[in-house]
């Protein structure tokens, strides 16, 4: 884990738009999409499950369920990112059943964040 100053510095550069990537200490993955940036906050919303997840700017743990903590934010490849986007607007207005695309986007994901980790 990055000293508390490092990982600020990195979590002040995220974006809205941009998605991350948490874990809860269970297991569960976070793959979230960025709608704000606060001074001591980061707004999120989790795309397959639509939930609001905030983020403390200093830890980068979940300020309501401090078992999760985010684990990555590199940028992901800009088709997976495309398709993530589009899942996150299927899941907002309620459309299911997910494709090929949005499939294998997840799969993917598991992979490429732990290769990169925080």
């Amino acid at each position: 884990m990055l000293p508390v100053s490092d990982l600020r510095s990195k979590l002040s550069k995220l974006v809205p738009g941009d998605i991350i990537h948490g874990r809860h200490s269970a297991g569960p993955s976070l793959t979230c999409l960025v709608e704000a940036v606060e001074a001591d906050r980061i707004e999120t919303r989790r795309i397959t499950t639509q939930r609001h997840i905030t983020f403390d700017i200093e830890t980068g743990v979940e300020i309501d369920f401090p078992e999760c903590r985010l684990d990555s934010i590199e940028p992901l490849p800009i088709d997976v990112h495309n398709v993530l986007l589009g899942l996150d607007r299927k899941m907002r207005v309620g459309r299911l059943p997910i494709n090929k695309a949005e499939k294998d986007a997840l799969l993917f994901l598991a992979d490429f964040y732990r290769a990169h980790p925080l």
